[in-house]
């Protein structure tokens, strides 16, 4: 009952999965209490419900110590393990620890490319998750890099159109603002706002923003003088 709980928090579409982590949380919380844990990925699941409403400590004390059994049992190379890493890893960045989560973010990609190899969609993720990292660090040249490598990678395994694909766009725009190239983010915008409408229609929330982020970069593009905004705009778009 509690895992299925957790899991159901994960199925919930996205626009909508807050505000249901918050109703059945509590009720986690009290079945967890009586009910012996039946999957060894119970805590995994039970650590996603706090991450989705905001428990990040609760979240990362959880993982930690997952992580820690999942060392002793299966060492660093196990897929189990790289998943649990990059989970507190996400984490750390929430709560602000871009060191920890850099240590993380490097070690997953390099086991993922040594297990799965440089294509594969795990070992994507995990570079993409580092430029996220690299990009919280002002670290954009390195972030580029990695994003550049993801849409690629995701175009070729994916398609243009796929929502990974078009997700790795749409942050690489958003470095290509922090790094001061507009026209560049405007025509990656484009692509993306292209895209999200033959995936996903007029009227879905992603397009909606994807709009919105469209006509944003136009006008940075044509607005020399205005270097506050942008710099603000891009720090608020890293941060969703």
């Amino acid at each position: 009952m509690a895992e299925i709980l957790g899991i159901s928090i994960i199925e919930i579409p996205e626009q909508d999965r807050l505000l249901a982590s918050l109703k059945l949380v509590s009720h986690v919380e009290s079945i967890i209490q009586v009910i012996p844990q039946q999957n060894r990925n119970y805590p995994q699941e039970y650590a996603a419900v706090n991450y989705q409403v905001g428990q990040y400590t609760k979240a990362e004390a959880l993982n930690v110590a997952e992580l820690a059994k999942g060392r002793k049992a299966f060492r660093n190379g196990h897929l189990n393990t790289l998943q649990i890493m990059a989970d507190l890893a996400t984490i750390y960045k929430k709560l602000g620890q871009l060191g920890g989560a850099e240590e993380l973010d490097l070690l997953v990609l390099e086991k993922q490319r040594r297990l799965l190899g440089n294509n594969h969609p795990a070992t994507l993720e995990a570079m993409f998750n580092l430029a996220i990292t690299y990009d919280n660090q002002s670290r954009f040249e390195d972030a580029k890099k990695l994003a550049v490598t993801v849409v690629q990678g995701r175009k070729e395994l994916l398609g243009d159109d796929h929502l990974d694909t078009i997700h790795a766009m749409q942050y690489l725009a958003i470095i290509h603002i922090n790094l001061g190239k507009f026209a560049k983010a405007e025509k990656l915008q484009v692509v993306v706002l292209k895209n999200q409408r033959n995936f996903l229609g007029d009227s879905h929330p992603r397009t909606l923003d994807g709009m919105l982020k469209c006509g944003r970069d136009f006008v940075l593009a044509k607005c020399p003088k205005c270097p506050n905004q942008r710099m603000q705009k891009a720090k608020q778009d890293t941060k969703q």
